[in-house]
C-alpha cells in the first residue's frame, strides 16, 4: 500500500495534534461553529431529530478535511476538537459531551457544543427545573451523578458490515416507504426515518468529498477503498476497517461514542479469511493494516481508552477465539500503546494460547486489558429477565460493561452514587459535612445502638436511591428532545424497524445501570462508628460529627486508633466482607430489576471510575480515619493500604459476592508485585488465579503488575519512566500523567507489598 507503518510512524504518532486541514476543502472551525450556530437558532421549530440531522449534513458537507498520505487510513475531519493531553478528567453532567481527552479548559467538538450541551441543559431546565437543579446540587456535595447517559453507545457492528453506509441508508429508505404504503407511518416515525435518511445521504456525501481529496496524492488502494464503500459494503479486510474508522468518526461528531468496535476476531475473520483465499494479503499485510488502525485511535487520545474485544464462545458454546485473535493480540503486545484497549471475554473453554498471550502481556506492564467472565454474565442477564441464547451475544463496552449488541441500550453510566455520603448524613443527621447543606432526610443526632445507627445509614442510602431513579426516568423520557441519535439508529435493525430512535423505544431492551461506588470506604467507616462509638465507647456520635467537621484534628489519637485497626473490607475478614455482602444485597433489592420509565429495568454496578478521586474532593472526612477531600474507595478495591493479607485475601473477599446482581460492572483491581509472577511459574500462577476467580464467581478482574520502588523513581525522574503504563479504573494510562492525588493512591496501594 504504501511505506511500512514503522517507517512511517514519525508521521502518524501526532496525525491529530498536527493536522494540517485542507484550506479550500471547508470552513474552519470557529466559522463552521457559528454557522451551526446560526442554523440552529433559524429553525428552532424544526422537531429536534431533523434539526439535529441537518445540522449534521451542514458540518459533513462544509468541515475541512485532512488525507494524510501516510496513514492508510488517511482521513480525518475537522469538527474543532484541540487534541490536548489530559490531567484530569471531570466527569460530570456538564461536561460529559467533550469528544476527546481533554483538560479541564472544556474543549469540545462542534456539535456537542452547538446542540447537545446546550439542549442538554434548556430542555432539562424547562422540562424538570426542579430535578435538574437537585441533580447539579448532589453534584456539588459529592453525593454523585445522574446522567441519560447518550455517551456509550454499541453500534450493530454487524449490520453496519454487511450492509455498508449505502445499505444502512437504502434500507432506512424502503422501511419507511413500505409503512408509508401500508397506512402505518406515524408522524413521529416520518420525523424519524427523514433524520436517517438526511444523515446517511450526508454521509456518503462527505465519502465522496474524502474521494476527491485523495486523488490529489498517490493513495490507490484507499481511493478504490472509498470508491467502493461509496456503493457497497466492504469486501476485504481493509473496507471492513476502513468503513469501522469512518462510522467511528461520522456517528462521534455527535454526542454519542462508539464505546466498543465489538467482538473483532469474529467480525473480521470472514474478511481476513477471504483475503488470505484469495491471495490478496498475506498475515503480514494483516498485522500491518491492524498496526496502522490501533495506532489512529492512539493518536486520537482517544478519551478512556477506545474498546474492543475478544474471544468469547457462539451460541453453541464452542470457543470463537481463531487465528485472527492472536494476531491481535501480537499487533496490540507490540505497539505498546495506551489506546485502543481490549476486553477479553472470558469462558472454561478458551484457548490456552490466548489466555496465556493475555496474561503475559499484563505481566509486561500492558494493563490495559479487562478480563470478563462469560458464564458470570449469562447468571447476571437471566436475573433479569434475559436468557443465554440472547445474551451469548453481549459485547463488553465502556470499561467492563456488557451489553447486547443490536439488542440492548444499557445506558451504562446513567449513575453513579456515593455511597459514602450515606455513612455522613447518619452521623450528621442529614446534612453534608462541608457546607452544612440538608439534600434528603433528616434523622436523629445519636443512637442507643449500632444496629439503631446502621438503619439510619439504610434509609439514607434509600432515600439517595430513589433520588437518582427519578432523576433518571425524567431524564431519559426527554431523549427526543435533547438527544436524538439518527446516524447510530440507522445501524441497528430494530431502531428502524419500529421507526423509533436509539434511546427512545427503539431497542429491544432498553435499561438503564444505577452504579454504588466507594464500597470499602462506607465498609471501614461504618465499622468504626461501630468501634469508636459503640463498642468502646470512646466518644459519642455528636463528638464524633465534631471530629470529622474537624477533619480529626485534635482527635489524632482516635484517626490513628482506626487507622490500624486490622478489621477491613478486602482482607478475607467475617465481618467487614459480610456488611459489604449485606449492603449489595440491600440495593440490589431495589435497583435490580426494577422497571425504569423506558421500558426496560435497572441494572447495578459496583465501579466508580476516577469519580472516587473528583466526589472525594466534596466529601468530607469520614469514621474511616480518611482525611476531608481524599479520595474514596475505587471499584471493589480495598481502601488504598488496608488490604493487609494481599492479594488473594482480597479476592476471596469480593468472590462472597452474589454475584449475579452485579451485572452493570464487578470490576477488582489487583495489584501484584513483579517478583511474584517471574518466569514459567509465575505466568503459571497468574493463569490458576484468574481461572480461580472466574470459576468461584467472578466477573471481572483488571490490574497491574507494578512495585512500589518503581513509582517512587518514577515520581523522582519521570523522563525516565514516561512509558510506565498503569490501570487506572477502566483505562491505562501514563503513572507520569497522573495527578499526584492518583500517583499518591497507587504508591500506598503498593505499600503493604
Amino acid at each position: 500500500m504504501m511505506d511500512g507503518f514503522y517507517a512511517n510512524r514519525q508521521y502518524l504518532d501526532h496525525e491529530f495534534e498536527n493536522a494540517c486541514w485542507q484550506p479550500d476543502s471547508g470552513q474552519d472551525a470557529e466559522t463552521l461553529s457559528a454557522n451551526i450556530k446560526r442554523l440552529v437558532d433559524e429553525n428552532l421549530d424544526l422537531p429536534m431529530p431533523l434539526l439535529r440531522a441537518r445540522a449534521f449534513a451542514y458540518l459533513l458537507a462544509n468541515a475541512q478535511i485532512e488525507i494524510n498520505p501516510y496513514n492508510i487510513f488517511a482521513d480525518k475531519i475537522n469538527v474543532g476538537v484541540r487534541y490536548a493531553d489530559s490531567r484530569d478528567h471531570d466527569i460530570t453532567t456538564d461536561n460529559r459531551f467533550r469528544g476527546v481527552n481533554s483538560k479541564k479548559t472544556a474543549e469540545q467538538d462542534l456539535f456537542a457544543q452547538n446542540l447537545y450541551a446546550r439542549f442538554h441543559a434548556e430542555v432539562q431546565q424547562k422540562a424538570i427545573p426542579y430535578e435538574y437543579q437537585r441533580n447539579k446540587l448532589a453534584e456539588q456535595i459529592g453525593i454523585g451523578t445522574a446522567w441519560a447517559d447518550y455517551w456509550h453507545t454499541l453500534p450493530d457492528w454487524n449490520d453496519v458490515l454487511q450492509l455498508g453506509f449505502a445499505g444502512l441508508l437504502e434500507r432506512a429508505e424502503k422501511m419507511k416507504a413500505a409503512k408509508a404504503a401500508a397506512g402505518e407511518l406515524t408522524n413521529e416515525q416520518a420525523i424519524f426515518f427523514d433524520a436517517v435518511i438526511i444523515s446517511y445521504r450526508a454521509i456518503l456525501q462527505v465519502i465522496r468529498r474524502l474521494y476527491d481529496a485523495s486523488l490529489r496524492y498517490d493513495l490507490a488502494s484507499y481511493s478504490e477503498c472509498l470508491s467502493h464503500i461509496l456503493e457497497a459494503p466492504p469486501r476485504t479486510l481493509y473496507e471492513a476497517l476502513e468503513t469501522v474508522s469512518l462510522f467511528v468518526c461520522l456517528e462521534e461528531i455527535g454526542v454519542e461514542r462508539s464505546r466498543s468496535l465489538g467482538l473483532i476476531d469474529r467480525l473480521y475473520a470472514p474478511f481476513y479469511q477471504d483475503d488470505l483465499k484469495m491471495g490478496r494479503i498475506t498475515r503480514e499485510d494483516a498485522k500491518e493494516m491492524f498496526r496502522y488502525f490501533f495506532n489512529k485511535y492512539n493518536a486520537a487520545k482517544r478519551f478512556a481508552a477506545q474498546p474492543f474485544a475478544l474471544g468469547g464462545t457462539y451460541p453453541d458454546g464452542t470457543d470463537a477465539s481463531n487465528e485472527l485473535t492472536l494476531l491481535i493480540l501480537d499487533v496490540y503486545g507490540e505497539l505498546g500503546n495506551l489506546n485502543p484497549k481490549i476486553q477479553i471475554r472470558y469462558h472454561a473453554g478458551l484457548a490456552d494460547a490466548v489466555l496465556e498471550k493475555v496474561v503475559s502481556l499484563i505481566r509486561q506492564g500492558q494493563s490495559s486489558l479487562a478480563i470478563m467472565n462469560d458464564e458470570a454474565i449469562y447468571r447476571g442477564y437471566e436475573k433479569i429477565g434475559i436468557s443465554r441464547d440472547v445474551s451469548v451475544n453481549y459485547v463488553p463496552i465502556g470499561c467492563y460493561e456488557p451489553v447486547i449488541m443490536g439488542q440492548e441500550d444499557a445506558m451504562i453510566c446513567a449513575c453513579f452514587m456515593n455511597m459514602v455520603k450515606a455513612v455522613e448524613f447518619a452521623v450528621t443527621g442529614g446534612s453534608d459535612l462541608l457546607t452544612g447543606t440538608v439534600f434528603g432526610l433528616v434523622t436523629p443526632s445519636r443512637y442507643d445502638s449500632f444496629e439503631q445507627f446502621l438503619a439510619a445509614f439504610y434509609a439514607h442510602l434509600d432515600s439517595l436511591v430513589e433520588h437518582f431513579i427519578d432523576n433518571i426516568d425524567k431524564q431519559t423520557q426527554l431523549s427526543d428532545q435533547i438527544n436524538p441519535s439518527p446516524v447510530l439508529s440507522g445501524s441497528i435493525r430494530s431502531c428502524v424497524a419500529r421507526g423509533r430512535d436509539y434511546f427512545a423505544g427503539g431497542m429491544p431492551y432498553s435499561n438503564t445501570t444505577f452504579k454504588c461506588y466507594g464500597i470499602a470506604t462506607t465498609v471501614d467507616s461504618l465499622l468504626a462508628v461501630k468501634k469508636l462509638v459503640f463498642d468502646e465507647k470512646r466518644l459519642d456520635l455528636p463528638e464524633l460529627h465534631v471530629a470529622l467537621k474537624n477533619n480529626w484534628q485534635g482527635y489524632e489519637f482516635l484517626r490513628h486508633l482506626v487507622l490500624r485497626d486490622q478489621n477491613k473490607y478486602g482482607n478475607n475478614l467475617a465481618e467487614p466482607d459480610q456488611l459489604m455482602c449485606e449492603i449489595y444485597d440491600h440495593l440490589a433489592k431495589r435497583i435490580v430489576g426494577r422497571k425504569n420509565a423506558r421500558g426496560g429495568v435497572y441494572r447495578l454496578g459496583a465501579d466508580s471510575i476516577q469519580i472516587s478521586v473528583q466526589q472525594g474532593k466534596r466529601t468530607g472526612a469520614t469514621p474511616d480515619g480518611r482525611l476531608s477531600g481524599q479520595p474514596v474507595s475505587k471499584n471493589l478495591c480495598a481502601v488504598s493500604g488496608m488490604e493487609w493479607n494481599g492479594v488473594t485475601a482480597h479476592l476471596q473477599s469480593v468472590l462472597k459476592l452474589d454475584h449475579d446482581s452485579l451485572l452493570g460492572s464487578e470490576p477488582l483491581d489487583f495489584i501484584v508485585h513483579p517478583s511474584a509472577v517471574e518466569g514459567k511459574a509465575g505466568l503459571k500462577a497468574m493463569i490458576t488465579l484468574f481461572k480461580t476467580y472466574f470459576a468461584n464467581g467472578g466477573i471481572t478482574l483488571q490490574g497491574n503488575i507494578i512495585d512500589h520502588e518503581t513509582l517512587l523513581a518514577a515520581r523522582e525522574d519521570p523522563l525516565k519512566y514516561q512509558n510506565l503504563q498503569v490501570r487506572l479504573c477502566g483505562w491505562n494510562e501514563y503513572f507520569v500523567n497522573l495527578t499526584e492525588v492518583q500517583q499518591l493512591e497507587f504508591i500506598k496501594q503498593t505499600q503493604s507489598r
